[in-house]
């Protein structure tokens, strides 16, 4: 197997674990504190469930959502909620640079929502900028230690370096982690298949 093939095949994945673990989560409006402050645009509750923009098809009306954001932010820049919709509709419309921008924004305000850190560590992939995600999966597990999707994240990353050693110890710790998340040793050993595969 290419490498190049092996990069694509591994990233996938992290936005595999990274999308399904925000649709278990819990709403941010009952995780995160908010200001207080609503935001006038009718469209608002319908971003999570249009359909996930690509080069093809970013509408108007989607750039528009983000133009309203943008605008909102700049009277209410510390409202947690509206800077997560902003980020994940610049990580959607292909904005990740910017996205990165609102991910560190808002973990300056709210460090404790483990998905706001796998949203920046997918961020940083689709840039390609390996070291910071990995860096951040690291700060991750400081406050997450049992959090299995950053061990597989950092295992994926380094896959993506080509530290294959080091993709193989974060694979296997996730496999012989006690955390029942099956979804993720899935994953994992994926991984793990792959990466012998093209040894």
């Amino acid at each position: 197997m290419s490498k190049l093939k092996l990069l694509v095949t591994v990233f996938s994945l992290i936005s595999v674990v990274g999308f399904t673990i925000w649709q278990v989560s819990k709403s941010e409006e009952s995780s995160i504190n908010q200001t207080g402050n609503t935001w006038n645009s009718s469209s608002a509750s319908n971003i999570a469930t249009e359909v996930k923009p690509d080069a093809s098809n970013v509408s108007g009306s989607f750039t528009k959502k983000m133009l309203d954001l943008e605008t909102y932010l700049s009277k209410n820049p510390n409202d947690t909620t509206h800077i997560i919709m902003l980020a994940r509709l610049y990580q959607d419309g292909h904005k990740p640079e910017k996205a990165v921008d609102m991910y560190q924004k808002v973990l300056a305000l709210h460090k404790t929502n483990p998905q706001l850190w796998l949203d920046l560590t997918n961020s940083y992939g689709m840039i390609g900028n390996w070291t910071a995600a990995a860096k951040i999966c690291e700060d991750m597990l400081v406050l997450f230690p049992e959090n299995t999707s950053a061990m597989y994240n950092l295992g994926a990353i380094y896959a993506n370096q080509g530290n294959k050693s080091a993709a193989i110890l974060w694979w296997n710790k996730v496999l012989q982690f006690e955390k029942d998340d099956a979804h993720v040793k899935h994953l994992a050993q994926q991984g793990l298949t792959k990466l012998a595969s093209s040894m």
